[in-house]
């Protein structure tokens, strides 16, 4: 029987990557034999210091380490939009009722509309350092942002939090006494829960403060350098990790600490709780692993260690892991069976660019394909003009951005909608 030479839509249990399967026939496989394409050089090496995804609108935000943008990619339609509003690296990324709100390098806090990208609010204030961490409190109406004040008074001996209005942008607070820097390494976090903030520093210091008075109810010193925090709601904890890989385990209210774990060779970058699996711990450390823990017992169900240096950044949807590396790779793995992980593929941007590169697949997705090269197989002399433009065109794909980003729960919606469920991603394309 004839190959049919068409997309076809089919199904895996135990690879979810293979969702969508080019037909091997593909015309583009035959100039495989001949050429290989290969992105240039130099491309999307900015490294990525913080994502975010936004479900609402199936977008992926982006900052990098070593540039001042913002990124935004939508998974659904494979468009890129961009925000260069600040000019140093921006650290943290959140979107609030349609508004994104980043904390940059260049010691401000800004406030966009995340349709327009119009810029509504710039907080700053007299001898404001570094900015790395922002949070809101949605109840009291805030912004709360973390400073490395430092950085312009070095007499400063501590960060400060500045609490801000959310509507008006005026500053309404600072609170000051969040622990005394122990080196010249700083580092900074905060987030509320319920009618609490939380907030960690180099101090080693974790301090609870009562939202609203932002009176000081507790501190406790765990360690010298605190990176990351989670709360746990469920079970009323919050888990936070430091420098050397050690992840504390402490009670919310009141503050103790109830157990630690080393749990990572260096920094602990992020922690997570499993947003479908509360007995699941996510961590991230610039030891470029990725690892998973059985909860409360904190044994290690699974480990994914990334080829990128360090690993800043991660974040969720649905089955699938972002993993953002100090190398520029966004990295794709689903984890919906903890006991086979597969690495899905990678995202890389690049100013007004992007690609998707599946694994193990001699194509690709990107908005431009003048960042590829097509070289000759056996000699590795690049080929131009006309006939390497339509080759390596051959080897573009839109559907390969299913490919890596739609999961099993994706297909199923696809093929049987619910008048109460629409799908969020566009049907691949037959």
């Amino acid at each position: 029987m004839k190959t049919p030479n068409y997309t076809m839509l089919t199904f895996f249990d135990k690879k979810p990557s293979d969702t969508l399967a080019i037909d091997k026939a593909d015309i583009h496989k035959k100039l495989i034999d001949d050429h290989f394409v290969r992105l240039k050089p130099g491309f999307g090496q900015s490294g990525i210091r913080n994502i975010y995804y936004h479900e609402p609108d199936n977008t992926l935000l982006v900052s990098h380490c070593r540039n001042n943008r913002v990124h935004l990619f939508n998974f659904s339609t494979g468009t890129l939009r961009l925000n260069d509003l600040h000019s140093k690296t921006v650290r943290k990324i959140l979107v609030y009722k349609n508004e994104i709100i980043t904390a940059s390098r260049d010691e401000t806090v800004r406030v966009v509309c995340y349709h327009t990208l119009k810029q509504r609010m710039v907080l700053s204030a007299f001898n404001m350092g570094r900015c790395p961490y922002v949070a809101v409190s949605d109840k009291e109406g805030f912004i709360i942002s973390i400073s490395y004040d430092s950085d312009i008074k070095p007499k400063c001996k501590s960060n400060s939090v500045k609490i801000w209005s959310l509507k008006q942008g005026t500053l309404e607070g600072v609170i000051n006494n969040t622990g005394e820097h122990l080196s010249s390494l700083r580092s900074g976090a905060c987030m509320t829960y319920d009618k609490y903030l939380y907030v960690i520093s180099d101090s080693g210091y974790l301090s609870l403060y009562l939202l609203g008075s932002f009176r000081l109810i507790k501190t406790i010193l765990l360690s010298h350098d605190l990176r990351a925090m989670c709360i746990h709601p469920s079970r009323n904890l919050i888990l936070v990790g430091d420098i050397e890989g050690t992840v504390f385990i402490c009670s919310l209210l009141p503050t103790v600490v109830m157990f630690s774990v080393k749990c990572h060779k260096t920094d602990i970058s992020t922690i997570r709780i499993h947003p479908d699996r509360e007995d699941i711990v996510i961590t991230t450390s610039f030891d470029g692993a990725i690892r998973f823990w059985k909860f409360p017992s904190f044994n290690c169900e699974a480990v994914i260690n990334c080829d990128s240096g360090k690993i800043w950044t991660q974040t969720m949807r649905k089955d699938i892991l972002f993993a953002g590396a100090d190398d520029g790779n966004i990295w794709f793995y689903n984890i919906n069976d903890l006991n086979n992980c597969i690495l899905n593929g990678k995202l890389i941007l690049n100013e007004d660019s992007f690609v998707v590169c599946p694994i193990d697949s001699n194509s690709f997705f990107t908005n431009d394909i003048s960042n590829f090269d097509l070289l000759q197989k056996d000699t590795g002399e690049p080929v131009t003009g006309k006939y390497a433009e339509y080759q390596v065109n051959l080897c573009n794909r839109e559907s390969l951005l299913h490919q890596v980003f739609w999961t099993q729960d994706d297909v199923q919606e696809f093929l049987y909608p619910s008048i109460q469920m629409k799908p969020q991603l566009l049907p691949p394309v037959l």
